[in-house]
């Protein structure tokens, strides 16, 4: 997040503890891909071909296309957070 006032322009990164995915729609390509929220998120993600057939350091999207769910035991074992 970022925003400026009197003091002048300041930024607030996210952290790992903030949310777990990113989920990031591509309008051209109509599709919908999870990125994780961990140390080495990448900046940059391929959904074509590179022209000069680079593959090193490449990130592909269709590895982020699913969305793993955890298992309804691991919820059920989840400590309340909310008390009603």
């Amino acid at each position: 997040t970022s925003w400026a006032d009197k003091n002048g322009s300041h930024g607030r990164h996210y952290t790992q503890s903030d949310f777990d995915y990113y989920a990031v729609y591509c309008l051209e390509k109509d599709i919908v891909v999870y990125i994780p929220n961990t140390p080495d998120t990448p900046n940059f993600i391929r959904f074509d071909k590179t022209a000069n057939n680079q593959n090193k350091r490449v990130r592909w999207a269709n590895t982020y296309l699913d969305f793993p769910r955890e298992s309804s035991e691991t919820i059920r074992h989840t400590p309340e957070t909310v008390k009603t």
